[in-house]
């Protein structure tokens, strides 16, 4: 089979700029045939005319917008607007949560006299009904785990966008998605808002943001006229306080990052960002390497055909593979975990180790009953008749959710590369056969993509679930008890999530990009102008 390979033609800047329709004719293209390094033009004075991707007598099309004359467009100050409003409003309810923490709130304190005291760090009750049950503590847990999900996602949006425009900056954004709190910027690496130091901090408030909202609803075990015990949901202040805290640096770093962004990459489009830096860094096509996918990295290859099929993202990507095995040993992990304490829970002395009577366990339902659910329990007692506990507590609480959760949470933040890549891929290859704009916004961009929003659901739902596993609930005293049966639904979910279909074989000639930029820009081209 003959293929025909075209690249795009140049046409001087004034020409580029008339609104009369261009002969094809005119702009003649170049046939190529085999490597020419004569292809490295001078792009300083030129510009690149609209074009069509000719594959498979398919037309790829795509809107370009003139060369960037360093002015802030229209869609980048909307995109600032969304950005910092976003910020403001994360910051705002970090100190709405940190007021919350430290209001001297009148409250019932647990105990047998049922004093109202004021407390400093004491637990601070939610309104419920009467004899309630442990389960209005965990639909106020799942709400806040929800809300905190969304201030931490609008946080990741925008601190993701400063780190693009860095990377661009520096000539070093190879692919559309890179692992936000795992690639820093080079230039100042320890006092940039995208550097080293501040991915670790990013990384450390992440955990802590949720860690937080694990314990800051917790259920108290009360007894009314010494017979009758309900649970009623309870704040924790000093995780309020702390997730409060979470929340404000983080969206602080993210406007810092805003605020030293030099040239802001306004389109989530693998395309649009191709074509950002074809305009902003004189980026060309090696005609060599048209029609090669991202396996073949070898600089001395000539134009191929096309394939009948192209690689998978796992086959084709590092990172994609590298993050589905780390999450399916997270699955491994949490299925022995819940293993052994089930296993402890039924066989071993309920005296000595089992909170309840293990005689009936069989107990599967997602929210953990008592008497019915395998559970292990670690005591933290205190005589402290606000109901505070000292910071050696408080240290070993936040010790054991930040070791257990933080895996969990820096997993799910590494998903987002595999739905990313795959959510790019696709626009890519929806566009040669519908066109495409190269300027999307990143907000619609997730919302239109299933992968996304199953994940951006899957989130709080997993922390929640987390929460039900490792728990903590108070009787008089402050108990962290490790529920053994949500691991398994746990484990189930999160497998699903890191299947999607980044394991299978497109069966397509378009060339695997994942999308790569020089791979796109390396793609066989063709000039033509449309109209508007």
């Amino acid at each position: 089979m003959t293929v025909t390979t075209h690249i795009a033609v140049k046409e001087a800047h004034q020409l580029s700029r008339s609104t009369s329709p261009v002969d094809s004719s005119s702009a003649a293209s170049v046939l190529l045939s085999g490597p020419d390094p004569s292809i490295r033009d001078d792009f300083s004075t030129l510009e690149w005319t609209p074009y069509s991707l000719d594959l498979e007598q398919r037309a790829l099309v795509l809107s370009r917008h003139p060369l960037h004359d360093g002015s802030t467009s229209v869609a980048e100050w909307t995109l600032i607007g969304s950005a910092v409003t976003s910020l403001l409003m994360s910051m705002l309810c970090g100190i709405v949560l940190i007021a919350a923490g430290m209001a001297p709130i009148q409250q019932y304190i647990i105990g047998d006299g049922g004093n109202v005291v004021y407390s400093g760090l004491g637990p601070s009750e939610l309104p419920s009904d009467a004899f309630s049950t442990s389960s209005s503590s965990e639909k106020y847990a799942l709400g806040l785990n929800i809300i905190v999900t969304l201030f931490t996602e609008a946080i990741g949006f925008v601190h993701s966008i400063t780190l693009r425009s860095a990377l661009s900056t520096e000539s070093r954004l190879k692919f559309n998605t890179n692992l936000r709190l795992f690639t820093a910027s080079k230039s100042a690496a320890w006092s940039n808002p995208n550097g080293i130091l501040a991915n670790i901090a990013m990384s450390i408030l992440l955990v802590i943001s949720y860690s937080s909202a694990t314990l800051t609803i917790l259920p108290f075990a009360l007894t009314l006229d010494g017979s009758t015990s309900y649970d009623q949901p309870y704040i924790l202040r000093l995780p309020c306080i702390l997730l409060g805290s979470s929340l404000f640096l983080q969206s602080l770093i993210a406007l810092v990052a805003l605020c030293k962004c030099l040239s802001l990459i306004q389109s989530s489009s693998a395309l649009g960002t191709a074509s950002t830096l074809i305009d902003g860094q004189g980026l060309f096509a090696e005609r060599q390497r048209c029609m090669h996918n991202l396996l073949d990295d070898n600089p001395r290859f000539s134009p191929r055909e096309p394939l009948a099929s192209q690689p998978s993202a796992w086959n084709s990507h590092k990172a994609v593979k590298k993050i589905i095995i780390l999450a399916w040993c997270l699955v491994v992990a949490y299925v022995a975990w819940g293993g052994i304490v089930a296993l402890l829970a039924v066989h071993a002395n309920s005296a000595n180790i089992a909170h309840w009577n293990t005689s009936n366990v069989g107990y599967w339902s997602l929210v953990p009953k008592s008497g019915q659910s395998a559970a292990l329990q670690v005591e933290f007692h205190t005589d402290d008749p606000s109901g505070s506990f000292g910071w050696a507590t408080w240290l070993a609480l936040y010790l054991i959710f930040t070791v257990l959760q933080g895996g969990l949470t820096l997993q799910l933040h590494c998903c987002e590369v595999v739905t990313n890549v795959v959510r790019d891929e696709a626009s890519w290859r929806a566009a040669s056969v519908n066109g495409a704009s190269l300027s999307v916004n990143p907000i619609t961009a997730v919302l239109g993509s299933w992968h996304s929003l199953l994940l951006l659901a899957a989130k709080p739902f997993m922390h929640w679930m987390f929460g039900l596993s490792l728990s903590v609930r108070g009787q008089s005293t402050l108990a962290s008890q490790t529920m053994g049966d949500q691991i398994y639904d746990a484990t189930a979910i999160s497998s699903s999530l890191t299947l999607t279909n980044s394991c299978f074989q497109v069966n397509t000639s378009s060339p695997v990009a994942n999308p790569n930029h020089e791979i796109l820009i390396d793609l066989p081209i063709t000039t033509q102008r449309f109209g508007t």
